[in-house]
């Protein structure tokens, strides 16, 4: 059910905007959304991956709240209802494991909800965030990511702002 539920808040965070626009702050890209059933704000900022430009860091609006979603741009399994994730920002001490959600694709994690203040709270302090998802096999995936432009960026999503 957890996994269902990840799905959907996947392809709901990123389903096309009707008239979608975007703009750019630093490394991020933000896009306005607003669900036109709803008119529940749904935007969110991509940082595209430094080596991977397929790979991407996703913060975003749903059901008020901000969401953090990890796509290294390759598979990751399906075959648990979470997978290890260990991040880096800077050059600070790596992050103890973490347990993060997985998408029902398998292809991108969720970071837990109580997790995502002092996420965000570490990342915009930070200059750049090494991110590292240990797949079904333990094979490890690690992607790079900017976050020059995150204050300013998280400012545009209502559920993030004052974070």
């Amino acid at each position: 059910m957890k996994t269902i539920l990840m799905s959907a808040t996947l392809s709901l965070l990123t389903a096309p905007a009707v008239a979608q626009s975007f703009e750019h702050f630093g490394d991020f890209t933000y896009y306005p959304k607003i669900d036109p059933m709803t008119d529940e704000n749904r935007s969110y900022i991509i940082s595209d991956g430094i080596e991977d430009a397929d790979a991407s860091l996703f913060f975003g609006c749903q059901d008020g709240r901000l969401k953090i979603y990890y796509d290294p741009s390759d598979y990751i399994g399906i075959t648990d209802d979470s997978y290890t994730v260990v991040y880096r920002f800077d050059k600070q001490n790596m992050s103890a494991p973490v347990e993060w959600g997985v998408s029902t694709t398998g292809d991108a994690v969720f970071l837990p909800a109580g997790r995502i203040t002092g996420f965000v709270r570490a990342a915009k302090a930070a200059k750049t965030i090494i991110l590292r998802v240990f797949d079904y096999n333990g094979t490890a995936i690690t992607r790079s990511f900017g976050l020059r432009g995150l204050t300013t960026a998280l400012n545009k999503l209502p559920c993030a702002r004052g974070m």
